[in-house]
């Protein structure tokens, strides 16, 4: 993603997306919106009590050692081509949005805050 110039801003979600995420958009200077459904997935799902328990795992859970990367629509097809010569499946799970409108979530159609939590390595954002 780095060297076809894809990928604008990228994280690790060891700590939890919904952490990992806030830190990528302070870094970046900007707010995001999540949509749910696109986070609960496969395994993740079926192991879960229901779609509330998938959704708190997705967004607050560590260690999934995945890559959350920010990248322009235009790249769309760079990234598809890096995701495919790597062997990797990737999804869009949401957009960046002006610093000002903070970082939401999409749950059922609807927008609501959604709160930078997860993993803190001693207590620090």
């Amino acid at each position: 993603l780095a060297v076809a110039g894809a990928a604008r801003a990228a994280i690790d979600v060891s700590d939890g997306v919904a952490l990992d995420l806030a830190r990528l958009c302070r870094a970046s200077g900007t707010g995001a919106v999540v949509e749910a459904e696109a986070l609960v997935c496969g395994s993740l799902a079926r192991l879960a009590q229901g779609p509330d328990e998938a959704l708190a795992w997705a967004l607050a859970g560590g260690e999934d050692y995945e890559l959350l990367f920010a990248a322009p629509p235009a790249a769309r097809s760079a990234v598809a081509a890096c995701g495919t010569a790597a062997g990797v499946g990737l999804r869009r799970v949401g957009r960046l949005l002006a610093v000002e409108e903070g970082y939401q979530l999409i749950v059922r159609g609807e927008r609501v805050p959604l709160v930078p939590s997860g993993f803190e390595h001693f207590g620090m954002r």
